[in-house]
């Protein structure tokens, strides 16, 4: 009889995670709570295209990731974008800068990653299902929602922020204690579209003063909408954390009038917004020792981009080193 791999969250560590454990000829179920995969890789539809919101671009290291990059590349799925971000430290004073650094992004939006990874399992994955509970029984777990059991598997394993994680674990183990130790801080994010050319010098900063931390012309990447042109706007953490609560109204009003102050420009026009709040964006401690986290028992494994130093890569290696610890112990 196959092992049976539930996994909850379809972020992109769970999308990796599945296709390593389904390839190798596991029996793999997936639940998120979502009506798409990809986690950070998030993209918000409006009238003027597709507008990435969550992650911005990514980079590899690790020669796992190279090589799966190097792949996506090759078929299309991603794209070098070729910039360099300035910097603004001081409010209308933009530095521009040199960098060496290979980003990449999704080939028509951030979202083309995780829909490529959920490909060849998406009959393995039951969306709009919120997963409530998991417990041991008979050396086995059963997965819940607030309805039904809907899962019998051998193994778990979590891909979800560390807060939403904790439900699942046992109180005061140290994967537990673990857990509760890593902290996520928020963003908000909000795009603006303007219908004329802003004619700016830049396409992209790192903002390190105000409110903001990131601006980025979403049409500065391969084929994004160019015009109208969209700007995405990511408040810096203190800040959003300092005004998670606020209404979406006031957020766009206030980081909107901050983009044009960090630009030194005048005021123009946008018609169109849209206002996000990431809850648990970045993590501000993340882990950095396997990159994975198993039970003492190794029957319930938690991955995610906070458990392996953060962002893009940092997720996808999250999934795959935590896959293949698996598969040794199965063995």
């Amino acid at each position: 009889m196959p092992h049976r791999v539930g996994i909850v969250g379809c972020g992109l560590a769970g999308l990796v995670a599945a296709r390593v454990l389904s390839s190798s000829g596991c029996e793999v179920v997936v639940w998120d709570k979502s009506r798409g995969p990809g986690g950070r890789l998030a993209a918000k539809r409006s009238p003027h295209g597709d507008i990435d919101f969550g992650a911005q671009y990514f980079t590899c290291s690790d020669s796992v990731f190279i090589e799966q990059v190097d792949k996506w590349v090759e078929n299309g799925v991603v794209v070098p974008w070729e910039v360099s971000p300035a910097v603004i430290d001081v409010p209308g004073r933009i530095e521009a800068k040199e960098s060496s650094t290979k980003r990449f992004v999704g080939s028509l939006k951030m979202t083309s990653i995780s829909r490529e990874l959920e490909k060849d399992i998406k009959s393995l994955v039951h969306y709009e299902t919120l997963i409530t509970s998991v417990t041991r029984h008979e050396n086995q777990w059963k997965i819940s929602t607030n309805e039904d059991t809907v899962g019998v598997v051998d193994t778990v394993i979590v891909n979800t922020p560390p807060k939403q994680a904790l439900p699942f674990l046992e109180q005061n183990s140290e994967l537990h204690k673990t857990v509760n130790s890593v902290h996520m801080n928020p963003c908000w994010a909000i795009s603006l579209t303007f219908s004329d050319p802003l004619d700016l010098s830049i396409e992209s900063a790192f903002v390190n003063c105000g409110k903001l931390s990131w601006i980025a012309k979403n049409g500065s990447k391969a084929n994004r909408t160019q015009v109208p042109e969209t700007w995405v706007l990511h408040a810096n953490p203190e800040w959003s954390n300092d005004n998670l609560e606020r209404s979406p109204s006031d957020i766009e009003s206030l980081l909107a009038e901050e983009f044009f102050t960090v630009l030194g420009i005048e005021r123009k026009r946008y018609i169109h917004s849209i206002v996000h709040r990431w809850r648990y964006s970045i993590a501000k401690n993340p882990l950095s020792s396997d990159g994975y986290l198993l039970s003492q028992d190794k029957t319930l494994g938690v991955c995610g981009d906070w458990c392996n130093n953060g962002k893009v890569e940092g997720a996808y290696m999250s999934g795959y080193l935590l896959a293949q610890q698996l598969l040794r112990i199965k063995q």
